[in-house]
């Protein structure tokens, strides 16, 4: 069934507003106003929308034949060039979970997760890979293992990660300490004094 409106008053405020509103949703649209200027302009927006509207459909349901019901090599109608510019690019791999990438510090080094949080900060900087306490968690787990150096860069992670958190700066300085790193593990004590 075809779904379709009349707008009276339609050459401009609300009633055009609605106009574009139901165009878009696929109605048929029937138009009356005072002014045949503001409505015949209404009106060729309305078609181009309506045209829009019938090439995406075809497109999407092209994609979905070719792409989830596996009709590999039905044809992808062509949209037309004044309606819309269809661009792709490769797919970006996601980011790991937060349960993967410590798993990869577990695992794999810290340094080699260090790796992978630069490469998802520069392909995002708002990513979130882990909670701090999660890996402040795991980076006690190494320590109390034996594994100080472990330890010791993935609570530097930490502190890349959240550089105002004492904690952070904290459980770093006691992982230098336990490496032997004295020097370095006054530093940490110090900045966590002074974010504290």
């Amino acid at each position: 069934m075809v779904k379709s409106a009349l707008i009276v008053g339609a050459g401009s405020g609300i009633s055009a507003s609605f106009a574009r509103l139901l165009a878009k949703e696929g109605y048929k649209v029937a138009l009356a106003a005072r002014s045949t200027a503001k409505l015949a302009e209404l009106e060729q927006e309305n078609r181009r929308l309506a045209a829009a509207y019938d090439a995406t459909c075809a497109m999407v349901l092209a994609f979905v034949d070719t792409h989830v019901k596996g009709s590999v090599g039905a044809p992808m109608p062509e949209l037309p060039k004044s309606l819309c510019t269809l661009q792709t690019s490769p797919a970006v791999p996601a980011p790991p979970t937060e349960g993967q990438f410590l798993h990869v510090v577990l695992n794999e080094g810290a340094a080699r997760a260090r790796a992978i949080y630069e490469r998802a900060k520069k392909a995002d900087p708002q990513v979130v890979l882990f909670h701090e306490a999660a890996l402040n968690a795991l980076g006690y787990y190494l320590l109390q293992n034996g594994r100080a150096k472990d330890a010791a860069d993935a609570f530097g992670l930490n502190t890349t990660e959240f550089p105002d958190s004492a904690n952070a700066w904290d459980s770093l300085g006691e992982a230098c300490l336990a490496a032997g790193d004295l020097d370095e593990a006054e530093r940490c004590y110090r900045e966590s004094l002074r974010l504290a």
